[in-house]
């Protein structure tokens, strides 16, 4: 695979990402959520509409980078001001599109690019929430450098009850 690049998402993404976003979920929630949930053309559908709107007008301090090879958008991360503190910045979402992406080395890129967006913004933290059952994407936080912070959440999707847990990393800014 030719090595894809590293840019700035621009309105005219918002079809590939939310593609790559539900693509990244299903492969990722598979054994979590119920089949017709994550088959459902209008998680699709929504998505769109949220990419449409987040890169139309996107928040202050907040970026979106893809990886692209041309094709598609093989993967994105989506960072800015936390959720929960608004002195903090936060990896609001990192996705591979496919499971044969992973362990490649794109994610790393995509976690440096959120995290150097956050620092030259001049954040000095990040925070990120992640599913506690999702042990492939906690050993990836783990090993770089993101530590759990003790915080937990409980989001219901689907009638399913999915436990967060939060994740906490220093910045250099």
């Amino acid at each position: 695979m030719p090595e894809p690049s590293l840019r700035a998402a621009v309105p005219r993404d918002a079809p590939r990402i939310a593609a790559a976003h539900v693509s990244g979920w299903r492969w990722t929630y598979d054994a979590v959520l119920p089949a017709a949930y994550l088959l459902d053309d209008a998680r699709l559908r929504g998505r769109r509409a949220q990419w449409n709107e987040l890169l139309s007008s996107p928040a202050s301090r907040a970026t979106t980078q893809v990886l692209d090879d041309g094709a598609e958008v093989l993967g994105f991360v989506h960072a800015g001001t936390s959720r929960d503190d608004p002195a903090c910045g936060e990896i609001w979402a990192i996705y591979l599109a496919r499971a044969d992406l992973a362990r490649a080395g794109l994610g790393r890129r995509l976690m440096s690019a959120g995290l150097a967006h956050l620092e030259a913004v001049g954040f000095r933290e990040a925070t990120l929430w992640t599913l506690d059952s999702n042990v492939r994407a906690r050993r990836f936080y783990e090993a770089t450098g993101w530590v759990e912070d003790g915080a937990r959440k409980l989001e219901v999707v689907a009638d399913v009850e999915l436990p967060h847990l939060r994740y906490r990393t220093r910045l250099r800014a």
